[in-house]
């Protein structure tokens, strides 16, 4: 479990920082996001029945002064195979489906690097 205390600490400091973070962040965003968005494509690929959402999972940046952020995940407009999304992570009430990993693995995996990348832009050195 990540304790997300250190991000938002993080938050706080970029939102200060105003257009001047956004320039220096957007790329380690897109970056984290692109890696998250592997991960998904690469476990949805490996499940027999569900292997076809892989190619609709797609990320998407949304920058402001404010904020930047990504939404990751299968995208109904690259396929309607996407669709099956909910099934294929979470399964239904009957037997079947949830044969995806979660993507919630996908970002834990990601986080370290990215927490260090954000240090990293804003001056902090993680020992």
């Amino acid at each position: 479990m990540i304790d997300s205390s250190e991000l938002n600490g993080l938050a706080a400091d970029f939102s200060r920082a105003g257009s001047v973070a956004v320039g220096k962040v957007r790329p380690i965003v897109s970056k984290g996001a692109l890696n998250i968005k592997n991960r998904m494509q690469k476990d949805a690929s490996a499940s027999r029945h569900f292997g076809q959402i892989a190619p609709t999972i797609d990320y998407h940046i949304n920058a402001t002064d404010e904020g930047i952020e990504a939404e990751i995940g299968p995208n109904k407009a690259r396929g309607r195979s996407a669709s099956l999304a909910g099934l294929a992570y979470f399964g239904s009430s009957r037997p079947g489906g949830a044969t995806v990993m979660d993507p919630i693995h996908a970002l834990n995996d990601e986080a370290g690097n990215f927490v260090e990348h954000l240090a990293k832009a804003v001056g902090f050195i993680f020992e």
